[in-house]
């Protein structure tokens, strides 16, 4: 017996050996291909230099809005080389290889009130990227993007995916997700785009309904997807907000989310909503949509501040988990230059205190909005990606989400 239990602990300490040097052995193949990744777009960047086509470097052009820093060394540049690899710069296999080696992440489920992975309670802190899946948004720079997300902290984001998205590319972000261990809510449509209540009463059908039929059962089998959500923040605005729209709105959130749930039963669902706060017709749809079966997740967006005492009370009610899609402070101004006076630092102790306050009374993710890329040079033209309420790879805030890391990565 003694003989036997020897040579099972001798077992199992090589199991536990073999397993250290997998995780070390994958944590160099990751280091390594984010700085071929580095390096690869610093060499793209002196080609380009050194050819002068006119199409691609056009200035030197500050990244971040940071005051002190008036130019950079290194020009803003939009590559024309093909995209591979899950856009990091080499090849195909070479990702292929690496993504085998790393384990499938858990899929994210709901009991009661609590979001789970593998049987244990999670919780998540992440930000809005919406972005990054779109088409006005260089696919070579998704893989920095996602390298500097995972340094500081973020373990979910939150990416709208619509229907005039690329879904080959929605995948290779997915593959960068899992060498990153972050995961997305894949938001499939953004109200803004549509303004008013006709969307709801059939527009939907010959727009929506294709996308998801289109969309979920291509990903139905990804873990990396946290949840689907129906719409960026559907609604009834006040010119158009009496009962029939928001009796309309009810039975497009029933039709979508009863199609996903067709074509995908594990994913968990989301409506997008923004909150109760509008009227008694506003706070009684927020009850019907968490009420159908195939909602699963209540979804609120909210200034850092007070907690939403309303909605909240409503998933408790209902015995559903509650994240917050949005959380927003301001920041910068309308050039996205950073607000006097130490704001940013201001700032990111509200966010700190507002998550603590949130995760104490229940609440199972917070989502900051959002990422600010900053200028791309697009050859015709500059694009800003940032907003007042941004938050630049340089903001203080990140530190918070590196103190979250080690609490919520699952």
């Amino acid at each position: 017996m003694i003989v036997v239990e020897a040579q099972e602990h001798t077992v199992n300490r090589k199991r536990s050996e073999n397993s250290v040097r997998i995780l070390h052995f994958v944590g160099r193949v990751r280091l390594l291909l984010t700085l071929g990744a580095v390096v690869a777009l610093l060499l793209s960047g002196l080609a380009e230099i050194g050819a002068q086509t006119g199409t691609g470097y056009t200035s030197y052009l500050p990244l971040f809005s940071n005051p002190s820093v008036t130019q950079l060394n290194l020009p803003l540049f939009l590559s024309d080389a093909p995209v591979d690899g899950a856009g990091l710069g080499v090849s195909g296999p070479v990702i292929a290889s690496a993504l085998s080696m790393l384990p499938a992440p858990g899929w994210v489920t709901s009991q009661g009130e609590q979001l789970m992975v593998d049987g244990s309670p999670f919780a998540f802190v992440g930000t809005n990227v919406s972005y990054l899946a779109g088409p006005f948004f260089p696919e070579d720079r998704m893989a920095g993007v996602m390298a500097q997300l995972a340094e500081s902290g973020v373990t979910v984001v939150r990416v709208w995916v619509e229907p005039w998205c690329d879904l080959t590319r929605l995948g290779r972000l997915l593959d960068l997700g899992r060498f990153h261990g972050i995961r997305f809510i894949l938001t499939l449509q953004d109200f803004y785009g549509q303004t008013n209540g006709d969307w709801f009463r059939g527009r939907y059908e010959r727009v929506d309904l294709p996308h998801i039929r289109t969309i979920v059962p291509m990903f139905a089998d990804r873990p990396e997807i946290l949840m689907w959500e129906l719409m960026n923040e559907p609604v009834c605005l006040w010119n158009d907000a009496e009962q029939d729209c928001w009796d309309a709105l009810i039975v497009w959130a029933q039709v979508t989310s009863t199609e996903i749930k067709r074509l995908d039963s594990r994913h968990l669902i989301s409506a997008g909503t923004l909150d109760a706060r509008f009227d008694a017709r506003a706070q009684d749809a927020f009850r019907r949509i968490h009420a159908l079966d195939t909602i699963d997740v209540v979804s609120v967006h909210r200034k850092v501040g007070g907690l939403p005492t309303l909605e909240m009370a409503i998933a408790h009610e209902l015995g559903k988990p509650i994240f917050f899609g949005e959380i927003h402070a301001p920041g910068h101004d309308e050039s996205c230059q950073p607000l006097p006076n130490g704001a940013l630092e201001r700032r990111a102790a509200e966010v700190a205190a507002d998550w603590n306050r949130s995760r104490v009374a229940g609440v199972d993710g917070y989502l900051l909005w959002q990422y600010a890329y900053g200028p791309v040079d697009m050859g015709s033209h500059t694009q800003y990606f940032c907003g007042i309420l941004d938050y630049y790879s340089d903001d203080p805030v990140w530190e918070l989400l590196r103190a979250e890391t080690g609490e919520t990565r699952t």
